[in-house]
């Protein structure tokens, strides 16, 4: 089978098969660089996950699948690709159990097929990116609102919005939030990735950050405004802060949106961003 376990002496092909389509797989290519060495990338941990290559004997790397320890997928297919369906059935089977599939609509649907559950739940979204460019900040939407990169220090006051983000755009039906995974994954975002806030008279009103970090290009998520404050174009200017802190640093940014946002979307062509793809996010258990 053309599937092989990705090993050490692979990485470098698999960072250039990744590098070109990077701005659709950033959850991708942020695991590689969580225990990276100087900078440079490096395979998971047994404990963080295992990735799989497809390749034909002597030929370039053509698909990647990362499979996390708590049984996430991430498939990555080249466009000209046809795969056997068998073969990705074996695979599947090699991943099982499967809790969730994330990335572009096509590569989802090519592993889906041969996962034995129905999906608990499916969302639908377009890839929406903006390549690195030079960005001028738009001025406040309102006086005496002002925008700051994020602290670890601020999760108390960050919680309350983070939680509502969670209700509103990341719970499955019938789930409840679990408050307190809710605060430690807050803390660790503060941490590792960067996020913006606004603040008005005292209170944080709206954040915005990256919830993964590649190459050349950072995905956001995260993007909240609470509700007294919407529709006053605070969204749009603290996501702006966050796009300026990124393009400074040389970075491309992505995010996918649900295709019934028409707002966000709207909003996110205002700031340059232009929609590439289906993606989609299976949810199994």
């Amino acid at each position: 089978m053309p599937w092989r376990t990705a090993k050490k002496a692979n990485l470098n092909d698999l960072v250039s098969f990744l590098a070109p389509r990077e701005s659709t797989c950033v959850s991708f290519t942020s695991r590689l660089l969580e225990h990276a060495r100087g900078g440079d990338p490096v395979l998971p941990g047994r404990f963080s996950g295992t990735i799989h290559l497809f390749r034909t004997e002597g030929s370039p790397i053509a698909a990647a699948a990362f499979r996390t320890s708590f049984g996430l997928i991430l498939p990555v297919f080249d466009d000209n690709l046809t795969v056997d369906s068998d073969e990705v059935g074996a695979l599947v089977t090699r991943f099982s159990p499967v809790t969730s599939l994330m990335g572009l609509a096509s590569s989802v649907d090519a592993f889906a097929r041969h996962v034995e559950a129905s999906p608990r739940e499916r969302r639908e979204y377009y890839l929406m990116v903006r390549p690195a460019s030079p960005f001028s900040l738009p001025p406040p939407p309102f006086p005496g609102i002002s925008a700051r990169s994020a602290m670890p220090e601020d999760a108390a006051a960050l919680f309350p919005l983070q939680c509502a983000y969670e209700k509103e755009e990341v719970l499955l039906v019938g789930d409840r939030l679990n408050a307190a995974a809710s605060r430690i994954l807050l803390e660790k975002s503060l941490k590792k990735e960067t996020v913006w806030l606004a603040e008005y008279r005292g209170a944080v009103i709206a954040k915005a950050g990256t919830n993964a970090r590649g190459f050349l290009w950072d995905q956001l998520g995260g993007i909240f405004v609470g509700n007294e404050f919407r529709s006053r174009g605070v969204g749009r200017w603290i996501v702006a802060n966050l796009i300026s802190a990124l393009s400074r640093e040389g970075k491309g940014t992505c995010l996918f949106v649900k295709k019934t946002n028409t707002g966000a979307i709207t909003m996110y062509r205002r700031l340059g961003f232009e929609i590439r793809e289906n993606f989609s996010i299976s949810y199994y258990r």
